[in-house]
């Protein structure tokens, strides 16, 4: 946007004409002409003559800083309309910019300019704009304070018998705040933002039309909350900002409604819906499922529904235990043409976990029906199978629905590898064919473990569904496995019939015994199998339940013999080593008959426990009895909880649970447990009822008892972001809590960086406050403070640091009106400060 410039009738009449130095000049008229050769470091120049032309003191100076500043800002549009930019090229031009904006304060108010101050702020907000897209966010916080300060100072110099300007006012510091607040928010002071956006809020009755703008960037704050953390506790926090952002556009609805700004609400309710959105997210995060139920019914008013909305409501309702109502969503979901493969696969592993008698069937139906939409998407029926097996750990009825599901015809053709319709075999291990593969023979060796071969029969024969067709040895491997299931329910025929397919496609000695007759060569191919490429430690007590089925007593002896050794030679089996032992003496007593080979395995056993311990040899039976005491324990103690938990309930959640966590906090301070303080902190943050004076208390606590001042910083820090972003701040206990964080970050470092940052972000706060919101005493404390700092520093000799304080000791002292009779003396204080620095640095000058 152009800026005009001065009027010849504006300009105020003056004795003596001005005298523009000419190399000023003489730049602007460069930049002008030919803006695409002005480099950077002609911008250098141009900022150090227009310092230099600032600090002159030529009469009526101020109306030729303002044509030139005028001139400066309309070649930067010239710039910006001309092409589009590149990012070096749009750095270029905010410095341009910041320039004019610089050389407008150093002039001031001018007579010649309506509204003169504003125009200022208004060049600074600008600027501060431009720097926040490029991601220059400090340098952005810095305009955009000073335009605060501006439209704080017009505030008071502005008529208010003049309606228009006093509109164009507030309409420039809410666009002040607004941008301030995102500057800060990107530098990580989160508190500052937050209460800086309280201030466009009080604003916010007089601009209507402004509504979206701020709920937006509530909204945007409530996002990077809930990004930043995944547990409940950002969740929690998210959700403030979430609410706030949904009252501004409720109430901004309304008032657009009565004043007839349709184009207005549309934008505004779309934006609500969107606050609705992730505000039911955020509740059922933190699992306040009502709450989540109650936006989704809002939202399921609306047209079109987002395909978000069914699947919030799917999990606050499941998560209440309403399984047939959060089925009846799912198929909703699934009916819709909108909703994603991901959210759809993400509501049905929350059905099937539900555990409902009819989950598995519902997920089931649902499932075929996106793979119908999306028959090509294999990773989707990847992520349903996984889900089935994982949920089948405990429920079989998983499981035979992984496998009827496995088995269908569509879902073997989306999960097949796509190289194999050209010809051409590539093996990839982490494609969706290997994974299903992988998982359905996982699964069958679990089922196998626990004895269960009928299901393990069926699981593995569903793996080789997804295995590759040059696989021959690992598909024999499986079929002879598979062959084992068979024995072991005594389906000798089946059995057979799988191993033969097995020697057809890869001949292999493991299947040698199984075909013999004699006990004796049986038990010599027992050894033998040992030596197969393909040999599973499963396979030799496979061998001796079947031994023993076909009375092969000698057989099942040499099968666990072989069994002990692997053990006992550091192979991991999954049994119990003392187990094998007293099967094989059980078998060699009553079985066989040879007591001296009893007596052997005896003394087998008796070098076993000496070698590894009690422990190691019998593994879980020796601490069983321990086991089992920890369990009572921990379930009495579990059930005192329980009874204390629903007390405090009944009595006042919010009290009794504040009460809870101070006592903890106490607690955990008397055992030095910093750690777990810290965590009782992070958990307060989400609590509904906490108060910043609860963390107040804990603050003081903690300083007073623990030598570790982590906590108690960590305490004030959290007190004072909640207080920074609550409706109405207590400035008095955000004072109390900067002096108390002040203290605290002096213990650590004297006079360091962090020091200094809670200086200056105390004074960042003040920027824009109206007077008298702060303590009086709080802020000649900070001052003091601060100020009293530089003279040791500079004893020292250190006077860059002592400058630093002193500066910003001045900076504070313009926000206190009592102390402008000590400014002139702190001015010089600083000028024979820096004197004092300059004969360091040139000690040869006098």
């Amino acid at each position: 946007m152009m800026i005009q410039e001065l009027t010849p009738d504006m300009v105020e009449p003056v004795e003596a004409p001005t005298s523009v130095p000419n190399e000023f000049e003489r730049l602007v008229e460069e930049l002008e002409q030919g803006p695409s050769s002005f480099g950077l470091d002609k911008v250098d120049a141009l900022s150090s003559a227009a310092l230099a032309f600032s600090s002159s003191s030529d009469a009526g100076k101020t109306t030729e800083m303002w044509k030139l500043s005028y001139r400066i800002w309309n070649a930067c549009v010239d710039i910006s309309n001309r092409k589009e930019l590149t990012t070096a090229e749009k750095e270029k031009n905010a410095k341009l910019r910041n320039i004019a904006a610089d050389v407008l304060l150093a002039a001031g108010e001018s007579s010649a300019v309506h509204s003169s101050l504003l125009k200022i702020a208004m060049f600074f907000q600008r600027t501060g704009c431009l720097w926040i897209q490029l991601n220059r966010f400090e340098t952005a916080e810095a305009c955009l304070a000073k335009a605060t300060e501006l439209c704080t100072k017009a505030k008071d110099v502005i008529k208010d018998d003049d309606p228009a300007i006093q509109h164009e006012l507030t309409v420039l510091s809410f666009d002040v705040h607004v941008a301030r607040a995102k500057a800060s928010w990107e530098v990580n002071q989160t508190a500052l933002a937050s209460n800086i956006l309280g201030r466009a809020l009080l604003l916010l009755p007089q601009l209507p039309e402004k509504a979206v703008d701020l709920a937006d960037m509530y909204l945007q704050f409530g996002k990077a909350v809930l990004n930043a953390s995944s547990g409940s506790e950002g969740a929690v926090n998210a959700t403030s900002y979430f609410e706030k952002a949904f009252e501004i556009c409720s109430d901004g609805i309304v008032s657009l409604q009565f004043e007839g700004k349709m184009a207005c609400k549309k934008a505004m309710a779309d934006l609500r819906d969107r606050t609705l959105r992730y505000l039911a997210g955020a509740h059922v995060q933190c699992g306040r499922y009502e709450d989540a139920l109650k936006c989704t019914s809002i939202l399921k008013s609306g047209f079109p529904l987002h395909p978000s909305v069914p699947f919030l409501e799917l999990k606050a309702l499941s998560a209440l235990g309403k399984h047939d109502a959060a089925e009846e969503e799912l198929s909703k979901l699934t009916d819709g043409d909108t909703a994603k493969v991901d959210i759809v696969g993400a509501a049905i592993e929350i059905i099937t976990a539900s555990g409902s008698s009819s989950s598995v069937p519902a997920a089931k139906t649902a499932f075929f029906n996106t793979l119908n939409k999306f028959p090509s998407c294999g990773k989707f029926s990847r992520q349903f199978l996984t889900i089935l097996v994982q949920q089948g750990a405990s429920r079989l009825a998983c499981v035979e629905a992984a496998i009827e599901v496995g088995q269908d015809h569509r879902v073997v053709a989306s999960l097949l590898s796509k190289t194999k319709s050209l010809g051409v075999l590539v093996h990839d291990d982490s494609s969706d064919q290997h994974s299903v593969h992988a998982l359905f023979w996982n699964c069958g060796s679990e089922q196998f473990s626990r004895k269960n071969y009928t299901m393990s029969v069926k699981l593995f024969e569903t793996s080789l569904l997804y295995l590759e067709d040059d696989r021959q040895e690992q598909r024999a491997k499986a079929l002879r496995v598979i062959c084992l299931c068979h024995m072991g329910l005594l389906q000798y025929d089946r059995a057979s019939e799988c191993i033969q397919l097995a020697e057809e496609i890869d001949p292999c000695i493991a299947s040698v015994f199984l075909k013999q007759k004699s006990e004796a060569r049986a038990a010599q191919d027992v050894e033998k199998m040992i030596s197969c490429k393909d040999f599973e430690p499963d396979y030799l007590a496979l061998a001796s339940h079947e031994a023993l089925a076909s009375g092969q007593s000698r057989v099942a002896v040499q099968a666990l013999r072989q069994l002990q050794k692997l053990i006992s030679a550091g192979t991991k089996i999954g049994m119990v080593e003392a187990v094998v032992v007293r099967n094989i003496i059980t078998l060699v007593t009553e079985k066989v008959g040879n007591m001296v080979e009893a007596l052997e395995f005896f003394q087998v056993a008796i070098s076993r426990v000496a070698a590894i311990g009690t422990e190691g040899f019998f593994a879980l039976l020796a601490d069983g009895d321990t086991s089992e005491a920890s369990l009572n324990k921990a379930a009495t103690t579990l059930e005192k909880c329980q009874k204390i938990m629903s007390k405090c309930k009944a009595e006042g959640q919010d009290t009794s649970g504040t009460f809870f966590q101070l006592l903890m906090f106490d607690v955990k301070g008397r055992q030095k447990d910093c750690k777990g303080q810290q965590e009782i902190i992070e958990r307060c943050r989400a609590m509904p009822g906490f108060k910043a004076e609860h963390f107040f208390q804990m603050g003081l606590h903690s300083a007073r008892d623990c030598a570790d001042s982590t906590v108690a910083s960590a305490a004030f820090s959290a007190g004072l972001h909640m207080m920074m972003t609550s409706k109405s701040p207590d400035y008095r206990v955000v004072a109390a809590m900067y002096r108390k964080l002040i203290s605290l970050a002096d213990i650590q470092t004297k006079d360091g960086v962090q020091v200094y940052d809670l200086y200056m972000e105390a004074h960042q706060l003040l920027i824009g406050l109206p007077a008298e919101s702060y303590p009086r005493d709080e802020l000649h404390w900070l001052i003091s403070t601060a100020w009293n700092r530089a003279p040791i520093l500079a004893r020292f000799r250190r006077f860059e640091e002592a400058e630093k304080w002193m500066k910003l000791a001045m900076k504070l002292a313009e926000r206190a009106p009592s102390m402008e009779s000590s400014r002139l003396m702190m001015s010089d204080a600083v000028a024979e400060v820096e004197l004092m620095k300059n004969q360091e640095s040139n000690p040869m000058e006098e």
